[in-house]
């Protein structure tokens, strides 16, 4: 399998106003603290408590955002996951915890097929209409 990234934005919400009309304006920011676990998901919108990886190698691509880098081998294509991001946005913040739901498609993540032959010479017969 190849490399697994997940990416995640970090904003600030802000709010502005011109004339009679408010919007809420957003901003990318950097947080002062980041770290990322990933656990199989729960029931519900919870993770579960088994650990799939802890203390995630995080990235920062550029302002705002950043990515996580997850060992390939260790996700199944038949299991969900959650990789949860703990957030200080600065350095009197309470620590917010933002959880990101996924689950691999392995056809989709590598293009090369791995064969291992055990009987030599190889021999293929190709069947089909002519």
């Amino acid at each position: 399998m190849g490399q697994l990234k997940l990416y995640k934005k970090f904003y600030c919400v802000g709010v502005v106003t011109t004339g009679t009309t408010v919007e809420q304006s957003y901003t990318l920011l950097n947080p002062y603290a980041l770290i990322a676990n990933t656990y199989t998901a729960g029931s519900g919108a919870t993770e579960s408590t088994t650990v799939i990886e802890s203390s995630l190698t995080i990235t920062q691509e550029s302002t705002g955002v950043y990515f996580a880098d997850l060992n390939p081998y260790l996700y199944a294509s038949d299991v969900t996951y959650d990789l949860v991001w703990f957030v200080n946005y600065t350095t009197t913040a309470p620590t917010k915890k933002i959880s990101t739901r996924f689950r691999i498609n392995v056809n989709s993540v590598t293009n090369q097929i791995e064969i291992e032959y055990i009987n030599y010479p190889l021999e293929i017969e190709v069947l089909g209409k002519y």
